[in-house]
């Protein structure tokens, strides 16, 4: 699954994530080995960038035991998709485990917004999750 926010979104999760397991199984044995799941974390799903202000994000990999317990899953790949905005610059795309992403702009643009898409895969799982982007106009201060 995907979460926003912090660690605590991953608690709620993870255990949302057991207690589906447990009642899937209607009281039989749970005798698989291994974690029941992954989770795709973003610290946060909306940037706001300028010429001159940057914004920046963390995705997190994490996994699943069957007894709800969550760790960060430190094999998992990471890669970050952005728009062909050439202005665009982003200080990563792709990494292990956890990754932070700052955004910027390296020149002004008549771009408004845009998405990015952060993929993670982790034992066999494949999660998406969208950062939009929102690029403030750069005001352009002339003199005579």
């Amino acid at each position: 699954g995907v979460v926003v926010g912090g660690v605590g979104s991953v608690a709620a999760k993870a255990a949302a994530m057991a207690r589906a397991r447990k009642e899937a199984l209607k009281g039989e044995e749970d005798s698989e080995e291994g974690p029941i799941g992954y989770i795709l974390q973003l610290s946060k799903d909306s940037l706001t960038i300028g010429v001159g202000k940057s914004d920046s994000f963390t995705a997190t990999a994490w996994k699943v035991e069957k007894d709800g317990s969550y760790s960060q899953e430190h094999s998992a790949s990471i890669s970050i998709v952005a728009p062909g905005i050439p202005e665009l610059n982003l200080s990563d795309t792709s990494g292990t485990g956890s990754l932070i992403v700052t955004v910027s702009l390296t020149d002004s643009t008549d771009t408004k917004s845009a998405d990015l898409t952060v993929n993670a895969s982790a034992g066999g799982s494949e999660f998406s999750a969208q950062v939009s982007v929102t690029i403030e106009e750069s005001i352009m201060v002339g003199f005579e």
